[in-house]
């Protein structure tokens, strides 16, 4: 799903990312991200890109949702003393469509 990349800025953090599928490695564009608490969902970009600018340091979940993939919730503790990223991929769901009539 996403690798979360964290950037000192100031006494603010960016929190970027890609959202990727884990079989494919490809970007998964158009997928929506949330950090809780405080920051309003988004989609991701055409390259699966995401920020979040202006993260002050504490704790906060991030949420990844794309069709057709698995929910993907993960904690985050952030500081301002640290730089970390993480890789995770969203997991296609097993499944078919009803055909239609």
């Amino acid at each position: 799903m996403t690798g979360a990349l964290l950037i000192l800025v100031s006494a603010q953090i960016a929190v970027r990312g890609t959202v990727a599928g884990a079989e494919s490695h490809q970007p998964l564009s158009f997928s929506t991200v949330a950090l809780h608490p405080g920051f309003e969902q988004r989609f991701t970009d055409a390259g699966g890109g995401f920020v979040f600018p202006g993260v002050r340091p504490g704790n906060y979940l991030l949420s990844v949702r794309q069709i057709g993939y698995a929910p993907l919730d993960t904690q985050r503790q952030l500081t301002t003393l640290e730089v970390k990223g993480k890789r995770q991929s969203l997991t296609r769901i097993a499944g078919s469509v009803p055909a239609a009539t």
